[in-house]
């Protein structure tokens, strides 16, 4: 499994690297990608303009699998495979309504076709449950020995890290009531990464791992 971390890790490096430089490119431009970062549409004196760039977890997803797929045409003695949107193996009741099957947001195979590692991405430092559902559903999956949370932010600042720790460290809604899987007997070690671009290289503002 430690050959498996760290081609992951590799391929999680790249991508965060690939995107911090589109940032910085005004959105794109860059010559081995095709992908851009998009831009809003504001009104500003009753006419519609080009505004800011628009940071989202699809750009993260997006990078990755095209960083995936070069560094397996480079290492081809690592033979993997993904899944995106991958139904999961345990039911879950992260709403207050009745467990149901979710989706983790990418997953990567071995050439058995087996889960090796999940991976849920984020933008930007959204709600608590948004943070705190994820996370709770790469503890608690059954299958896949790697779990990873990764989340890119365009600035930072010292409280940045400890916010988002908190918030993938709950475990109940805001009425108090616990989250609940149908095996809770499987609970694993997630590594979570947090790159800002605020930067012209990307910043690795927090790595660890929840237990």
């Amino acid at each position: 499994m430690e050959i498996h971390k760290k081609h992951i890790e590799a391929v999680i490096e790249r991508t965060l690297s690939k995107l911090n430089s589109l940032y910085h490119r005004d959105g794109g431009g860059l010559e081995d990608t095709r992908l851009i970062f998009p831009r809003y549409w504001v009104t500003k004196e009753g006419e519609r303009v080009v505004g800011e760039l628009r940071v989202s977890e699809q750009e993260l997803r997006f990078m990755f699998v095209e960083e995936l797929n070069k560094y397996c045409d480079a290492h081809r003695e690592w033979e993997v495979y993904y899944s995106v949107e991958t139904p999961t193996s345990n039911s879950y009741q992260l709403t207050g309504e009745s467990q149901q099957s979710g989706c983790i947001d990418l997953c990567i195979h071995g050439n058995d076709l087996k889960r090796i590692a999940l991976i849920e991405f984020k933008a930007l430092n959204p709600s608590e449950h948004d943070h705190a559902k994820d996370a709770f559903k790469l503890k608690h999956e059954i299958e896949g020995e790697l779990r990873y949370f990764i989340e890119i932010v365009k600035s930072n600042n010292c409280e940045t890290h400890k916010k988002i720790v908190d918030k993938l460290s709950v475990e109940k809604l805001k009425d108090g009531k616990a989250y609940q899987a149908h095996t809770m007997d499987c609970s694993h070690p997630v590594t979570y990464i947090v790159a800002s671009f605020k930067g012209e290289q990307e910043e690795i503002i927090a790595k660890d791992v929840i237990k």
